[in-house]
């Protein structure tokens, strides 16, 4: 006569065989990411011209309607608040922490993973007559974190809606301090160019005036009120190159490119 076989056994055998397949499913796969100098490089250096009129094509901010970046006649003050945006350091550095928010977010919401164990107690040795396998299943369910769950959902929220604000207030700050420097600079080329070409005037009154005073055509006195005015044209010229320097050392910052680079206005 077949024995019947007792219901647990196929509980067992489903459970047995189905046990390996969801842990393949549920396991994370680990990869190490070091920080090494050459991925921080890597991250930090600025994108090229072509990379950045592709995603200026995409870029949509309220404080940069209708912009066409070409880079290829200069940068308009328009344009340099356009390439800040997209290249500066800082708001990349913010825009990553929107992705460890939305993890936030999704980690707020999430509910223990139930607890489920089974055990099996087979009879051996001795006689066996009578004795049937014992089966346990148990399943075990943490329902404390229900509580305050849709509190630390809605923080959740807020923390990452806070930190977009903070991203578009940033993003306005960097756009605005690239328009203003692109402006300076350019303004400040413009006072170069002139004080370059009044020192250059000075310079061949100069010479003509030292001519002429060694000629006897002109007293010692004119001459020097001449080259104290010419060295004093010398200085103004020397400052505003070095204000020139200082004003496209900040716009490079502000835009996100190192200080050798040349950004053409």
């Amino acid at each position: 006569m077949k024995r019947p076989r007792h219901p647990f056994t196929r509980i067992f055998r489903i459970t047995v065989i189905s046990l390996p397949c969801l842990l393949a499913t549920a396991c994370a796969t680990y990869r190490p990411a070091p920080i090494t100098p050459a991925r921080v490089e890597a991250r930090l250096r600025p994108p090229s011209m072509a990379e950045v009129r592709v995603r200026a094509a995409s870029l949509r901010r309220p404080f940069l309607h209708n912009i066409s970046f070409n880079p290829s006649d200069g940068l308009s003050p328009e344009e340099a608040a356009v390439l800040a945006v997209i290249a500066n350091p800082e708001l990349k550095a913010l825009r990553d922490r929107r992705g460890v928010a939305a993890a936030q977010v999704l980690q707020a919401g999430l509910l223990p993973n139930p607890d489920f164990s089974y055990s099996l107690d087979a009879p051996v040795g001795g006689v066996r007559a009578g004795k049937v396998t014992a089966f346990g299943l148990g399943l075990d369910w943490e329902v404390s974190r229900l509580l305050g769950r849709n509190a630390r959902q809605e923080a959740a929220r807020d923390e990452s809606a806070a930190l977009d604000l903070d991203i578009a207030w940033k993003e306005w700050q960097v756009a605005q301090a690239a328009r203003l420097h692109a402006v300076n600079l350019f303004w400040i080329k413009k006072q170069l160019h002139l004080a370059k070409r009044r020192c250059r005037i000075l310079g061949e009154e100069e010479a003509v005036l030292g001519r002429a005073e060694q000629a006897g055509e002109a007293t010692t006195l004119e001459l020097a009120a001449v080259e104290r005015t010419a060295n004093a044209a010398r200085l103004e010229v020397q400052r505003i190159q070095g204000e020139k320097e200082s004003e496209r050392i900040a716009l490079n910052r502000a835009v996100g490119f190192p200080p050798t680079a040349v950004i053409p206005l």
